[in-house]
């Protein structure tokens, strides 16, 4: 009997899995939840499972430079519909969940699935997992915890309900994990802290400066840049408070500001307010080759992210790796899990949130010192190598995937 046991758990390792995948946040959405939702799957692919994906539909999708392939399905985004306001919203709203059960339970009887990876929260999503009774694991951002742990008991117990009935919970970060587990210790043995990477494929090309600015028709001013969805939290406010106090150093500094976002109409204001429309451009978004154009032709990254409004916190920060793979060096703060991907010294600095002449004097120090400002880009690129990096990311995650379908 053991040697049964032994030949079957040795063949269902070897076997490759089916796995449906379900995130309410993918490409071409900008965002490191959009970017780990596509990243885990092309890699998971790589390592021979069969991913079939269902996305939340997105108007960006039909118009982006990047185009779903048959593997990818949408389904109808069910928060349109909130708050449900009379009788006819509600029959919208029930008619849309129905279909999203639907849905999810065709494609995972005739896909075959052997397990049903969700990459991002999602409370509809995690009540059709359990109503209908699917194994599936999740993986949890920092905001999708630190806005829950700061509302009412109702959204705590709901969170911890759908996250029990998960086979497994993936984080993207310690940060992030140690929220959830101060919600219910019980979770602390059914989760675990993988991280997040870049892209670091052959075809991730990354040019020379000079060859960028070319490119892009940028003179020589230094450039500081941050790559963001527009909403205050990220620290951009803080930036163009500092803007003042590096102009004394570096008058012909440019900051530069590639996103989309509900704040940009603030921010546009700050600027103004600033009288600083010479210097801080917001370029909106750009394709994915454009984009890593703009970081080559930068000279330093700065998110100075803080906490929001409804608690939300960054739980990680996918976009300090992609510029330190680009070989710049970063300024992050000391909010959330910005730490574990920012160490103070090593691939850049780390300052308090919300304070403009902290960010001033490190930005100070890079653009006086390019030995300091080369030695952290290696730093932060060796740190890719060994760590942040999806392959290695997502090895682990295929580990746990094959171990729970067994």
């Amino acid at each position: 009997m053991l040697n049964l046991v032994f030949v079957k758990n040795f063949i269902m390792k070897q076997r490759k899995l089916n796995i449906l995948v379900l995130s309410s946040d993918y490409k071409p959405n900008l965002g490191g939840e959009a970017e780990l939702a596509h990243q885990v799957t092309r890699e998971l692919n790589n390592l021979g499972h069969r991913i079939l994906l269902l996305a939340r539909k997105s108007d960006k999708h039909k118009k982006s430079d990047y185009r779903d392939n048959d593997q990818i399905k949408r389904w109808l985004d069910l928060d349109k519909f909130l708050p449900i306001k009379n009788i006819n919203t509600a029959l919208v709203w029930f008619s849309a969940m129905r279909n999203l059960l639907k849905t999810i339970n065709n494609t995972k009887k005739k896909w075959l699935a052997d397990i049903v990876f969700v990459t991002s929260y999602s409370t509809w999503i995690y009540l059709a997992l359990t109503l209908l009774r699917l194994k599936f694991v999740i993986f949890l951002h920092g905001e999708d915890v630190s806005i829950v742990t700061n509302r009412g008991l109702f959204s705590k117990w709901l969170l911890v309900l759908l996250c029990k009935q998960a086979k497994w919970i993936f984080f993207n970060s310690e940060y992030s994990r140690a929220l959830l587990v101060r919600l219910n210790k019980s979770l602390n043995y059914r989760s675990e802290a993988v991280g997040c990477g870049v892209d670091i494929k052959p075809d991730n090309v990354i040019v020379k400066q000079e060859t960028a600015r070319n490119l892009l028709g940028w003179k020589k001013n230094p450039v500081i840049l941050t790559v963001a969805k527009l909403i205050m939290r990220k620290g951009i406010d803080t930036v163009i408070y500092s803007m003042p106090k590096i102009l004394e150093k570096f008058p012909d500094c440019r900051y530069i500001v590639v996103g989309e976002g509900p704040d940009k109409g603030k921010i546009e204001n700050l600027i103004k307010k600033m009288g600083l429309e010479e210097h801080v451009y917001l370029l909106g978004s750009v394709a994915e080759r454009q984009k890593r154009i703009i970081y080559s032709a930068s000279d330093i990254y700065v998110m100075v992210s803080y906490q929001g409004p409804k608690g939300e916190e960054e739980g990680f920060g996918i976009t300090f790796l992609e510029a330190n793979i680009h070989g710049l060096p970063v300024i992050g703060s000391r909010c959330g899990g910005i730490p574990e991907c920012v160490e103070h010294d090593v691939n850049g600095f780390l300052v308090e949130s919300k304070q403009p002449q902290q960010v001033a004097i490190a930005v100070e120090k890079l653009l006086s010192n390019s030995e300091l400002c080369r030695r952290l880009a290696r730093n932060g690129q060796k740190r890719i190598e060994t760590k942040f990096n999806w392959p290695k990311v997502t090895r682990r995650i295929g580990e746990r995937l094959e171990t729970i379908a067994q």
